[in-house]
């Protein structure tokens, strides 16, 4: 676990094609990088980098106008809430971003803020722990933070650390396989399109009033 295979604002991409790009995004640091960081980037170029280039990016190390270059290009986003927040403003039409999210809270306002739009099509995803609805009214900072600081949770299961949360990401490569997937690459509709399609037989539920996809993970 650990920031293994993190990198920085130039970490590589996988050998993939050209079409779809898929970035992580990492926690700029000592903000709450995710405890299990280096598995999911493995996962995500294990099982996504034969349909999609999979790049490694931390935005503070990035001038602006390449932060928002990347964005601009990113099919699919996946990071800690922290690292995600801004993303969905370049991101183009039909692109699908997942957010992990704080233990015990679900910040719902991205979301409305990224649905203002429908013509863009975006997929927002919230992926939470198993013990908070995606709801107006859910808690959107962990107990006891200042409501400036620590957005990222954690507990002594996650290594000791107080701000940081491992992230379960099996389900939600599975459905960002299938939506990547040639045959679904060759259709007409947007990739978020794609993606809700299948996220409620993989165990996803409609969060934000609609405005986005709840997966616990």
């Amino acid at each position: 676990g650990g920031g293994g295979g993190g990198g920085g604002g130039g970490g590589g991409s996988s050998g993939a094609p050209d079409g779809l790009h898929v970035v992580y995004l990492a926690a700029e640091r000592g903000e709450g990088e995710l405890s299990n960081q280096g598995e999911v980037v493995q996962a995500l170029r294990d099982f996504l980098g034969h349909w999609a280039s999979v790049r490694v990016a931390r935005t503070d190390d990035l001038p602006w106008h390449e932060q928002v270059r990347l964005f601009a290009r990113a099919n699919a986003a996946v990071g800690a809430h922290v690292s995600t927040a801004a993303a969905e403003l370049w991101m183009p039409a039909g692109s699908i971003l997942v957010s992990v999210q704080p233990r015990h809270t679900c910040d719902c306002l991205p979301a409305y803020c990224a649905s203002a739009n429908e013509d863009r099509h975006l997929m927002y995803i919230l992926a939470t722990t198993p013990d908070v609805q995606c709801t107006l009214d859910a808690p959107w900072r962990p107990s006891g933070s200042d409501g400036g600081g620590d957005t990222s949770g954690g507990g002594a299961e996650d290594g000791g650390s107080s701000r940081a949360r491992s992230f379960d990401f099996v389900p939600l490569l599975s459905g960002l396989r299938q939506t990547l997937a040639p045959h679904y690459t060759d259709s007409h509709l947007p990739l978020s399109s794609k993606f809700r399609v299948l996220a409620l037989g993989l165990g996803y539920s409609l969060a934000c009033e609609g405005k986005a996809f709840q997966l616990i993970g």
